[in-house]
């Protein structure tokens, strides 16, 4: 709404950076993905949220799926307890980076998806509907690091020794 916005032009709808999409594309891709809803579904956006604000919107609207920035503060613990409270809740974490520091605590938290910073929306909604069916999409190096740091948890080297495998 223009008359509320303090730069629509730029797409700012608030004081500060806020913004309603990064940039024009990614606004033409969200009007893309809700005109595809489907009649039972609901898309709801919400802005950054302390653990607490981010558990009661999800009990009042109930949505099967959470998208939260790991990037924002406290996105750690906002996941753990979205999934800790809403068993069924499929969180999908968004600009995970690909380091192992960052990748074993989300699948601690019960992040069901992972997407890398700068992705794209199509990348988003791809990683977004697998999480639902119980799939991870995730780059060749998430899965690699995934792979080593449960070898990790479970006492395993954490480099395989060339010498020991069979032709």
């Amino acid at each position: 709404d223009p008359d509320v916005a303090e730069n629509p032009a730029e797409l700012v709808v608030y004081g500060g950076i806020g913004r309603a999409a990064r940039d024009w594309d990614c606004y033409d891709a969200i009007l893309r993905s809700l005109k595809d809803l489907n009649d039972d579904e609901t898309l709801l956006v919400m802005g950054t949220a302390a653990p607490d604000v981010a558990g009661e919107a999800v009990s009042r609207f109930m949505p099967d799926v959470a998208l939260v920035d790991m990037r924002m503060s406290g996105a750690l613990d906002t996941a753990r307890s979205l999934r800790s409270a809403h068993s069924r809740l499929v969180v999908v974490a968004l600009g995970v980076a690909e380091a192992d520091t960052v990748l074993l605590p989300c699948a601690q938290a019960g992040i069901a998806g992972f997407v890398t910073p700068g992705a794209t929306s199509a990348e988003v909604g791809k990683a977004v509907h697998s999480a639902v069916r119980g799939e991870l999409v995730c780059t060749p190096r998430f899965a690699g690091l995934l792979l080593s740091s449960i070898g990790a948890l479970a006492g395993a080297p954490s480099q395989a020794d060339p010498d020991a495998l069979t032709p």
